[in-house]
């Protein structure tokens, strides 16, 4: 599993064999409020309790869970408070070369107990308390959040009140391994797994197989090893080809991934993204890097995902998996010709609300309008045949499926029972063609343009708004 630019914890549902639940922290614990600062700078308040240790049986300070997520994020640490299985994930910043040593194994958490984990090393398992019962807030002892932050490099000291941080995690600048930056490999690229899976047969052929040239470090060697699990989505769109290749080199990760981003960007790449991957079943951690070529067409999307792994103390594996959209050019007969004399516009709302802007009305919900000005007609052809990104037709490389007309990309938090409008236009020519275009709009969202059986992109709604011009003779 992999998650660009954030946490991956999916697969902590599954390592763990049983849940504990939590008994209430004790009656008589009292309020406290803590002040949390860095480097002299007050950043949090925190509405704390004081309760015993259950190991020591001395007062401490308990802070909520969820809020060493904030205190984490201030010191530049990627935080997670998974509740009902008690961990606390904290993950360095992707290329942070800092050595993270314990000497505990990982085992499911005893009843009032959680475990912090560290880019899954196992740092140390500490007593939690739960107020209200099952289902209310879990606290934290300080203590313990503040000795996994000390062994991090991340000097505290805990006065009455007062969380008194000294800085951030320290992030020292990692060396990358020698080796020309302009060394490459060339990887096949295919597209099997549309055809496998059934999917529709899109308009136009995909494009040829192509080959793709990579960075490659000449120390690269191959390995016994390899990845367990893959970090990567499977490609089931029409027109992506993929491909994959692995290696090895005797050096450290973040020294590794070092030499990657500089081998790109001489090779006119840039870098998209970044993310971490944890299975605490495996114990297995993962780095990633995306890269994109600097310039290419507008009717391609490659994208290149760099996985690292720590495989020993000076090993590290290396994954390159690589997609390649390359879209077709438009098919000519989904173009409208000069020659129309008049267009047929039907508006429904898929609600069943009433379009109060349209001028006439033949059902509930639903009006319709001739066009006949020629003005209106050549700018609603001229939107119509601007239109070049196809929307291909499957599954989206993502693994979530996807309609022709029914992806709002532009406003994904559009509300429940949003008003879904769909126009129909029929274009008629002096020579007796007729052409029909479908344009979708949810909410403020422009959907996708279908003309015949080809779907296309339309995110700025240039076809809805020249429709709507000229229904109405003026911008909407």
């Amino acid at each position: 599993m992999k998650v660009v630019n954030g946490l991956s914890i999916g697969a902590v549902a599954s390592t763990l064999l049983f849940m504990a639940s939590i008994p209430a922290a004790d009656a008589a614990t009292t309020s406290q409020q803590v002040n949390v600062t860095l480097g002299g700078k007050q950043v949090l308040s925190l509405r704390a309790i004081v309760a015993p240790d259950p190991t020591s049986h001395q007062l401490t300070t308990w802070i909520p869970a969820q809020d060493v997520k904030d205190v984490a994020s201030d010191v530049g640490l990627s935080a997670e408070w998974v509740d009902g299985v008690n961990q606390l994930v904290l993950m360095l910043p992707v290329g942070n070369e800092l050595s993270i040593k314990s000497n505990l194994h990982y085992h499911a958490v005893k009843q009032d107990q959680f475990v912090t984990l560290v880019n899954s090393t196992t740092m140390q398992y500490g007593p939690l308390l739960q107020k209200n019962g099952t289902g209310g807030t879990t606290y934290l002892p300080l203590y313990y959040v503040k000795e996994t932050f000390d062994k991090l490099g991340i000097k505290s000291k805990w006065t009455t009140g007062t969380w008194a941080l000294a800085g951030k995690l320290p992030n020292p600048p990692a060396t990358p391994i020698s080796g020309d930056l302009n060394a490459t490999f060339s990887l096949a690229l295919a597209n099997t797994d549309a055809t496998k899976l059934g999917l529709p047969t899109p308009p136009v052929p995909p494009a040829a197989p192509v080959t793709v040239t990579l960075p490659m470090n000449p120390l690269f060697q191959t390995s016994s090893i390899s990845f367990t699990d893959t970090n990567d989505s499977l490609p089931m769109e029409d027109y992506i080809q993929s491909g994959q290749a692995e290696y090895a080199v005797n050096a450290h990760v973040a020294d590794v991934e070092a030499w990657f981003k500089k081998a790109y960007q001489a090779q006119g790449y840039h870098q998209t993204g970044s993310g971490q991957a944890i299975n605490f079943k495996t114990g297995d951690y993962t780095e990633s890097l995306d890269f994109a070529p600097t310039t290419q067409p507008a009717n391609q999307q490659m994208n290149v995902t760099m996985s690292f792994k720590a495989a020993g103390s000076d090993e590290t594996l290396i994954s390159y998996w690589v997609t390649d959209l390359v879209l077709p050019q438009r098919p000519a007969d989904t173009l409208i010709p000069a020659n129309v004399t008049q267009v047929d516009i039907t508006l429904a709302n898929q609600s069943g609300a009433q379009n109060a802007t349209t001028s006439s009305q033949s059902a509930a919900g639903t009006t319709d309008e001739l066009v006949t000005d020629p003005t209106a007609i050549k700018n609603l052809v001229a939107a119509v045949n601007g239109l070049t990104q196809i929307d291909p037709p499957g599954v989206s490389s993502g693994g979530s499926a996807s309609s022709s007309g029914a992806t709002a990309a532009n406003a994904p938090n559009q509300a429940t029972g949003t008003t879904q409008q769909q126009a129909t236009m029929v274009f008629s020519t002096t020579d007796g063609q007729k052409f029909t275009v479908v344009a979708n709009k949810r909410g403020q969202s422009y959907l996708d343009v279908q003309i015949g059986n080809v779907a296309f992109t339309d995110v700025a709604g240039s076809v809805w708004k020249a429709m709507k011009a000229a229904v109405n003779g003026a911008s909407s």
